[in-house]
């Protein structure tokens, strides 16, 4: 077995053949997925003229459960100072806080990794 596994029942099983009765295991990371923005829109929710719905929670929460992580969706807040101020404070309560912004359908400037 190599550190970082999963550990399924034949794992356990071989740990208990060979007498390793206390294991070092961690749990799954919590994510916290904050989407920012006016235009954004509950993805249950019609949207309005310059509105889009809130597409990057969503697949953002999926690549976390596939990366073997457990979600937390904080939904979307509005651009206010206080309001992000808020639902930033509960995100940085998690193990890590992922802020999405943008949307490429509703943004058009777009930035080039280095």
């Amino acid at each position: 077995m190599k550190p970082g596994m999963r550990l399924g029942y034949a794992e356990l099983a071989l740990a208990a053949q060979v007498g390793a009765v206390q294991l070092q295991c961690a749990q799954r990371p919590h994510v916290a997925i904050l989407s920012t923005g006016d235009e954004i829109v509950l993805i249950d929710e019609t949207p309005g003229p310059f509105q889009i719905r809130n597409t990057n929670s969503v697949s953002l929460a999926a690549q976390v459960r596939i990366a073997g992580g457990d979600p937390v969706v904080l939904g979307n807040v509005a651009d206010r100072i206080e309001d992000l101020g808020e639902k930033i404070g509960r995100g940085l309560k998690e193990d890590v806080l992922v802020l999405s912004g943008a949307s490429p359908w509703g943004s058009t400037t777009w930035l080039k990794p280095r």
